[in-house]
């Protein structure tokens, strides 16, 4: 991915696009390089779950996932594994 690709999927995320926002918490939960391997984005958890959330809300399931797994991980938030279980929102 090219650092212009990201800002393209990171504004359709912003603007509510769901499949987006998932992409954006995956790439958060990841980390991000471009095709010669520079840094576009360093992981960040807590951003993972801000977008996981987002997209959860908008009824990704694949977001809910994964924000389910974030949340009984304590990864990027407090661990809580009620809300891990309704992650589904």
């Amino acid at each position: 991915m090219t650092r212009e690709e990201w800002r393209s999927v990171r504004q359709l995320a912003i603007s509510g696009d769901p499949n987006a926002e998932f992409t954006v918490g995956s790439y958060y939960a990841d980390g991000l390089s471009d095709r010669n391997g520079g840094v576009i984005i360093k992981a960040n958890p807590h951003q993972a779950v801000f977008w996981y959330r987002r997209a959860a809300a908008h009824g990704d399931a694949s977001a809910q996932n994964n924000l389910g797994v974030h949340l009984s991980d304590g990864n990027g938030a407090r661990k809580n594994d009620q809300e891990a279980r309704g992650s589904g929102l």
